[in-house]
């Protein structure tokens, strides 16, 4: 973490804000489920925190209390906040819940870029969707796509369609125009 740009570091702060996370002593251990406030910039050999005893280390706090050392010290902490009080966790301790998901903003340039496609008439749009088809096939992305199991076929999927009639436009019960 603490290689890190701080700019780079916000973003992850704002991604990773109010996740839950399930804490565990050990396999057998149910844990306990806590929202991520923030990641420390230090590593557990080097954040020290208040105790009822006084100040500690984070890796001696979990070796003495937890009777565990731990096995990657130089990850940083999780922050949580419970009850008005922050609460320090290692990060080999912490595993996120499933089934949570963080919708990103677009940004200005995304936005005019999702409107403009949008506007751009049918046949247009499939030009733009096969381009796309054409950069992703060509790209580094196959690897990626073969891990989740998607495969890009070279035509569209053909199926056989109809056409539906109009639908009767009814402004009152005694007012009906066929469309």
């Amino acid at each position: 973490m603490y290689e890190l740009r701080e700019d780079k570091y916000h973003k992850l702060h704002r991604v990773l804000r109010r996740f839950k996370i399930d804490i565990k002593q050990g396999d057998s251990d149910k844990g306990i489920t806590k929202s991520i406030n923030h990641l420390t910039l230090t590593n557990c050999q080097n954040k020290i925190f208040k105790t009822d005893e006084g100040r500690t280390l984070v890796e001696a706090f979990f070796l003495r209390n937890w009777g565990r050392g731990l096995h990657y010290p130089n990850l940083p902490n999780v922050v949580t906040m419970g009850k008005g009080k922050m609460t320090v966790y290692p990060m080999e301790l912490c595993s996120f819940r499933k089934g949570q998901r963080y919708i990103l903003k677009l940004g200005g340039d995304q936005q005019s870029s999702a409107l403009g496609f949008q506007t751009i008439k049918p046949a247009g749009q499939f030009e733009q969707i096969m381009l796309a088809r054409q950069n992703v096939k060509n790209s580094d992305h196959k690897k990626l796509l073969d891990a989740y199991g998607i495969r890009i076929e070279k035509q569209f999927l053909a199926a056989q369609a109809h056409v539906l009639p109009p639908p009767e436009v009814v402004y009152s019960a005694n007012i009906r125009i066929p469309v």
